[in-house]
């Protein structure tokens, strides 16, 4: 009979990125969210038979939510330290 050992208090520290990791992350999200509008667009305009309107707001819906993205997680990644870093 197996038995699960006790769970107690982690040992494991928090891993933290580092700030080439953190960066190549926001690049590759960027990337990756324009590319998905991009794809998801032309698929609609080929489904749909309509000129290029939904590529246009998958780009701009990636672009947006990229944005946003990067934004949030940079401002995450200051601490709230503010604008000198300190």
């Amino acid at each position: 009979m197996l038995r699960e050992r006790p769970r107690g208090p982690s040992t494991k520290k928090p891993a933290v990125m580092s700030p080439l990791v953190r960066g190549l992350a926001l690049g590759w999200d960027l990337v990756g969210s324009v590319a998905a509008g991009l794809v998801i667009g032309v698929l609609l305009d080929r489904w749909l038979g309509t000129s290029p309107v939904f590529v246009l707001v998958g780009l701009g819906l990636g672009l947006t939510g990229s944005t946003w993205r990067l934004i949030r997680q940079s401002s995450e990644g200051a601490g709230g330290r503010g604008r000198g870093g300190r």
